[in-house]
């Protein structure tokens, strides 16, 4: 397993909330880019870490700026009130029945380990 950063920094307002996901045609060779959680609270504010693992047989090159995964962005139907630290967040908030859908379809790697993803 190796931790990547995002190359460009994501902003959420209270009102919205996120989720990483994989791209396709990665995860079809064997590229995991979340291992724990894929949420990202309201009031996130900064760069993502990606967890990328290599469940495949072939080594994978990753390179900077390489576009490895997608942000699917839900706008709630109503606000968490203060931004939530990601930190300190258990839970993803309860979504409302009026949900707007979002995707970021690239998430480029800003940084990649010598040797990731074997």
């Amino acid at each position: 397993m190796a931790l990547c950063a995002a190359s460009q920094p994501l902003r959420l307002g209270a009102a919205f909330t996120a989720a990483i996901a994989s791209l396709s045609h990665l995860a079809r060779v064997g590229l995991a880019v979340h291992v724990a959680s894929p949420w990202m609270m309201p009031g996130w504010d900064g760069h993502l870490t990606l967890e990328l693992l290599n469940a495949g047989p072939a080594t994978l090159r990753l390179h900077r700026d390489m576009p490895a995964a997608r942000a699917v962005i839900w706008r709630m139907g109503g606000t968490t009130g203060d931004p939530v630290p990601h930190a300190a967040a258990a839970a993803v908030p309860p979504l409302r029945r009026r949900v707007r859908i979002w995707t970021i379809s690239a998430i480029a790697l800003r940084s990649v380990p010598p040797g990731s993803c074997r």
